[in-house]
């Protein structure tokens, strides 16, 4: 098995023949063109200060985007979730880890001397010390996943349907406290655990798609059908009051209807396109996910790119704002920023 965990798992799903099982791999695939579609499309709109035809796939994609990656990530994990601590804790922890300090320091490495300029080098330390408590960035998702590798792990032996219930109350309650760690969890937890607690449901509604495409290709269509008015409306209504980007208030719609979206539309690629997608679309990836009726909506993330908040003090927020200029990044704002916008 990979450390990714995309390999086959017996009684599970066909797997390709290096052993991978194809629709995870497109599905994580089109998670990631839709994120970086996201960054890429509303990056160049705040900069231009209007809106292109593209917003409109972005905010079709909005409601499952980040909701299925997660879900992806926890399909594999009850094969491994039983193995000892030390095992796990290197499989599913360390690999992680590595990961976000690696980028982390590669994007300080770009990012310092303009923070410098602005703030002196001692504040470019603190922030990079910082990242280590508060997500740097677009690589929250990245430092999340470890958490709910371990929370999935501890409670693994308690009942799973009131784990369940309360990941998904956390959801709907929209905590927004302002550290992504805690506001994150709670709105991305149930989805993580979902795929973990439903993966067998998952893997079934795959092997039907692929069995019956004509069926599955019609119930998308119905299904982009009702998520493209639901998501139209939405723009409609929140636009005319719209000067910029950041005035986009609206919540997500449809998570549970697009993660099984996304679960029959990459069976279907798998069954059309094998040979041709598996070198074009990625393994592996994925990215983050903001925008607020008078507070902070942690599912919201990716509504627009602002600057980094560095913090809820003084000299944190003194740090964000000197160095708005120089750091687009699509993460989280502080409550003036949006009061502001």
């Amino acid at each position: 098995m990979t450390p990714n965990g995309t390999t086959a798992v017996a009684g599970r799903s066909a797997p390709s023949a290096t052993g991978r099982v194809d629709w995870v791999d497109y599905a994580k695939g089109i998670c990631i063109v839709m994120v970086v579609m996201m960054h890429s499309v509303l990056g160049v709109e705040a900069a231009a200060g209007q809106t292109g035809f593209m917003h409109v796939l972005v905010a079709f994609a909005k409601p499952f985007r980040m909701p299925d990656f997660f879900l992806i990530s926890g399909l594999f994990l009850s094969v491994v979730i039983d193995r000892d601590w030390r095992t796990y804790l290197d499989r599913k922890v360390v690999h992680f880890a590595y990961f976000y300090v690696l980028w982390v320091t590669i994007q300080f490495g770009f990012k310092a001397p303009g923070i410098a300029a602005e703030t002196g080098w001692a504040g470019v330390g603190l922030l990079y010390l910082e990242s280590f408590i508060e997500p740097f960035g677009t690589l929250w998702f990245i430092y999340l996943l470890p958490v709910f590798f371990v929370v999935t792990k501890a409670t693994r032996k308690m009942p799973a349907l009131p784990i369940w219930g309360a990941a998904a109350l956390l959801e709907m309650a929209h905590i927004a406290i302002g550290w992504t760690v805690i506001d994150e969890f709670c709105a991305r937890f149930v989805y993580f655990y979902s795929g973990y607690l439903l993966a067998d449901y998952v893997f079934a509604l795959s092997g039907r798609a692929r069995a019956r495409p004509a069926l599955a290709l019609a119930g998308l269509a119905a299904w982009a059908l009702i998520n493209g008015c639901i998501r139209l409306q939405r723009m409609a209504a929140d636009l005319p009051d719209a000067r910029t980007l950041r005035r986009l208030r609206h919540r997500d719609h449809g998570h549970a209807a697009g993660a099984g979206a996304l679960a029959e539309f990459p069976a279907l690629l798998r069954r059309a396109f094998h040979r041709h997608l598996s070198r074009v679309l990625p393994a592996d990836g994925g990215d983050a996910d903001l925008a607020a009726a008078g507070r902070i909506d942690p599912r919201h993330r990716d509504d627009f790119p602002c600057r980094h908040d560095r913090g809820r003090r003084g000299r944190a927020g003194a740090v964000a704002d000197g160095a708005q200029g120089r750091r687009q990044l699509p993460v989280r704002a502080p409550h003036s920023l949006l009061d502001r916008a």
